[in-house]
């Protein structure tokens, strides 16, 4: 009678894990995941050195009009390679919780982006914050990858906005005692970003310089 009762017990309370608990971990995997990742690669980009008037170049007529405008792609494909580099460099370190070798520091100790306590996901608001906590960690499933994109779009009465994004792609998995979440992470990063007098023609597609 005492093993049916443990037994039942046990099993009730791997439903309520399975049907009320695991989906509200893996909703909080993702946002915090998101949010970690997003800070890591927002910092790595910030220590990088470029002169963004290096990467663009116009050609203008006698009027003032664009004419031509070129990308360095040697310059910008470099970039790409060293922030993908110095990226994937630092999620290892912090999925591992050791020192950043683009930051000096430790961003998370012992790799944990985040903590709930197991009470915060009963249901019942007197039990917020009560319970075990749950740590979060993430890991890698493979290298970083990333791109460049490019635009120039007609911005206000006679100018132009002129866009380089980075775009970075981040496949991980978040780990708790209680759940592994899959995600797909993706990030726009502006490399440059200006505003210049004048306007393309329409017919005009951007030249890229190597």
């Amino acid at each position: 009678m005492t093993m049916a009762l443990a037994l039942l017990a046990v099993g009730s309370i791997g439903a309520w894990l399975n049907a009320w608990v695991e989906p509200q971990l893996q909703v909080i995997a993702r946002q915090q995941t998101g949010i970690a990742l997003n800070n890591i690669v927002q910092k790595v980009i910030a220590t990088m050195d470029y002169d963004a008037a290096d990467l663009v170049s116009m050609q203008r007529g006698t009027d003032g009009e664009i004419l031509t405008l070129d990308y360095d792609t040697m310059a910008l494909n470099q970039i790409l390679a060293d922030a993908l580099e110095k990226i994937d460099m630092s999620l290892e370190a912090a999925q591992d919780g050791e020192k950043d070798p683009n930051l000096d520091e430790v961003l998370y100790e012992h790799g944990i982006i985040y903590h709930v306590s197991l009470g915060s996901l009963s249901g019942f608001p007197f039990l917020s914050g009560i319970g075990p906590q749950i740590p979060f960690r993430f890991r890698m499933r493979n290298d970083v990858s990333g791109s460049l994109s490019y635009s120039a779009e007609p911005y206000g009465v006679n100018s132009t906005m002129i866009t380089i994004t980075l775009n970075i792609e981040l496949r991980v998995n978040t780990l708790t005692i209680l759940s592994i979440t899959e995600s797909n992470e993706t990030m726009k990063l502006p490399l440059v970003m200006e505003i210049v007098h004048g306007q393309i023609p329409e017919y005009y597609v951007p030249r890229v310089s190597s």
